[in-house]
């Protein structure tokens, strides 16, 4: 099947012009799970950019997570989405970084679709969450949302459950979040689905050059709508204050940060190995 309007139209067939034969939910599910593109990735990592990119692809429909209340697509949403009439449609992307620790439904469910996972330095990223104020708050994204996302993958890393983590300094909070989020990706790629790691400071230097053969590798290829992103986002401001009027800013691979010494080194203490091996440079 080659996109959408022949799965329902398989449907129909099997429904209405021949009851006799079944097309099973396993065979519905595949073949939309092929289409289907996944934004993960560490929150403040650049997940929204990915997904700005990715969704200004004429071939595709973006989702981000508050579209779906941060919740998994299902197989009705997909069928019976207005969205899918047109034709050239033939992918959909969602962004859902807080669905990381959620492995086995990913194995059970979307084994056939495609994960782009991004990557970020972790000064970088744990600076960035210390920056984003709530509004609602008026604290910060670690104080407001950094336990219950740690807490989230003790489903996947049951040793989180010994971390202390109600008495965590926010750096220290910040830095598990990252480790135990790079450690899934690592555990997505075990487990051999279809995960690609993009880095963030890759992306930002060359757009063409980081994303052009991942799309080519699951089939979607390649367009230049995709080089003026902020053009059909100008008008969006996403979760976590991204604006999508925002062109690609180069300075962003080496952001002013809000952290001290003192603070990098309690970074550097959990993520090493990660920095080691992602940022061997730095």
């Amino acid at each position: 099947m080659n996109n959408l309007n022949d799965i329902k139209k398989a449907i129909y067939y099997n429904k209405i012009i021949n009851p006799g034969i079944l097309l099973t939910k396993k065979i519905l599910a595949r073949s939309i799970s092929k289409r289907i593109i996944f934004v993960l990735g560490c929150q403040r990592g650049g997940t929204t950019l990915l997904y700005m990119l990715l969704s200004s692809h004429p071939a595709v429909i973006g989702y981000n997570e508050d579209d779906l209340n941060f919740s998994f697509p299902g197989l009705k949403t997909l069928l019976h989405n207005s969205k899918y009439s047109a034709t050239q449609v033939r992918y959909c992307c969602y962004k859902l970084p807080t669905k990381t620790q959620e492995l086995k439904i990913f194995q059970n469910e979307y084994k056939h679709s495609n994960m782009l996972w991004i990557v970020r330095h972790p000064y970088s990223v744990i600076s960035s969450m210390r920056t984003l104020i709530r509004f609602q708050t008026g604290k910060n994204w670690l104080i407001t949302n950094g336990r219950l996302e740690l807490e989230r993958h003790s489903k996947m890393f049951p040793e989180i459950a010994d971390i202390d983590i109600e008495n965590l300094d926010e750096i220290t909070l910040g830095a598990y979040i990252y480790n135990y989020k790079i450690l899934a990706y690592q555990k997505y790629e075990e487990k051999g689905l279809n995960v690609f790691l993009i880095k963030f400071e890759d992306l930002i230097n060359d757009v063409n050059e980081t994303l052009r053969p991942i799309l080519m590798r699951i089939g979607l290829g390649w367009s230049d709508t995709i080089l003026t992103h902020h053009e059909k986002h100008k008008k969006k401001q996403y979760v976590g204050k991204n604006i999508g009027s925002r062109p690609i800013d180069k300075s962003r691979v080496n952001p002013k940060l809000n952290l001290s010494l003192e603070e990098m080194e309690k970074i550097k203490r959990i993520c090493n190995v990660h920095i080691q091996k992602y940022y061997p440079d730095n």
